[in-house]
């Protein structure tokens, strides 16, 4: 606190100079009365919440209020120590360009621009994205609009002439400075959002064949269009009840690029039958990738839980495709298969 209030004070003379030239600033007694307080403010913050298990959401608040408080006092000192408009606007033009402002904003754009056009190319049949590229596709737009709002103030910078108003070529820099750091938090939440991927939603009960043997028995194999009540939701409106071998389900598909794809299955597990009484086989376009379990998230039947797992891992080329689900083997336990998901985004878990 004590650097930060020296560091204030030794540019009182600037600060009355500025007073003097009646540029918007406060005064330096303001200045450090506002200072001082919001540092007792925030330590008295911390203290008051040190014991308390959900204080911490506070305490972050209050010491980002004062990282906010200590910039704009910052603010304040630049534009006092700015001796003219000339000085102003070489500095902020050296500082955009040893920091190479305009080379990141137009690789970002690049980047941007490339990242929507393989969302274009991700449309489903209807025309429109997955939830999840949706909302990727609102992040990349977001930062289009803040790019190109970075790049006008840079312009407006690159414009300005030494006989321009220093407190309002002051301002445009805080509003360029604050542009740049919006774009930078904009940037960082966008990371966090797994990449869309080409991804096929299927429910499990909307087959494009099958190959069922007769119902000669109570337990063969059937759709179910009605959840009963003591099963877990469904992500649809129905499952398949998929008991006998040989028995098997069809799937006719597209993917929109070639590459790696992982298959998920949303199934049902339970503790009343040892794991793999549920498995099903994995076969692309013929090929058999071999008999893959029942999700492992174990619990009682009735209701037994329904959970996402991934399954075969594979190699498509653009086009259409066949996945086909086999039972292998009888073993008193049907596998009661929910819905499918193919993906390239091997970070992605459906949801």
């Amino acid at each position: 606190l004590q650097n930060a209030l020296n560091e204030i004070k030794a540019h009182r003379s600037e600060f009355e100079l500025a007073q003097e030239e009646e540029r918007d600033l406060p005064s330096m007694s303001e200045l450090l009365d506002d200072f001082q307080s919001g540092w007792e403010n925030m330590v008295q913050t911390i203290v008051d919440n040190s014991d308390n298990p959900g204080g911490q959401e506070v305490v972050d608040e209050a010491v980002y209020g004062f990282s906010t408080l200590w910039e704009e006092k910052q603010s304040y000192m630049e534009l006092a120590l700015a001796g003219s408009s000339s000085e102003l606007i070489n500095r902020t033009l050296s500082e955009l360009v040893e920091h190479e402002t305009e080379q990141r904003l137009i690789e970002g754009k690049q980047k941007i621009a490339s990242g929507i056009a393989k969302l274009e190319n991700l449309k489903l049949e209807d025309g429109k994205l997955s939830p999840k590229a949706t909302e990727y596709y609102r992040r990349l737009k977001m930062l289009s609009n803040l790019t190109d709002e970075a790049k006008d103030l840079i312009e407006q910078f690159k414009s300005a002439k030494p006989t321009d108003d220093i407190s309002e070529l002051h301002e445009l820099k805080n509003r360029l400075r604050s542009k740049l750091e919006d774009l930078d938090r904009a940037e960082r939440e966008l990371n966090t959002l797994p990449i869309p991927g080409d991804s096929i939603f299927i429910e499990a009960e909307n087959e494009s064949y099958t190959e069922l043997l007769p119902h000669t028995a109570c337990w063969h194999s059937h759709k179910e269009l009605n959840n009963p009540a003591w099963r877990p939701p469904l992500s649809g409106g129905g499952l398949w009840y998929f008991s006998r071998a040989p028995e098997m389900l069809g799937y006719h598909f597209a993917v929109k690029e070639s590459g790696d794809y992982v298959i998920w299955l949303r199934d049902i597990a339970s503790l009343d039958w040892p794991p793999g009484a549920r498995s099903v086989s994995i076969i692309v376009d013929g090929k058999s990738y071999g008999s893959f379990s029942e999700h492992p998230n174990r619990t009682p039947y009735p209701p037994g839980t329904f959970a996402w797992h991934p399954t075969a891992s594979v190699t498509l080329t653009a086009g259409q495709h066949t996945l086909e689900l086999k039972k292998e083997s009888d073993t008193g336990a049907a596998a009661l298969l929910d819905a499918i998901y193919i993906t390239n985004n091997f970070t992605e878990v459906p949801e």
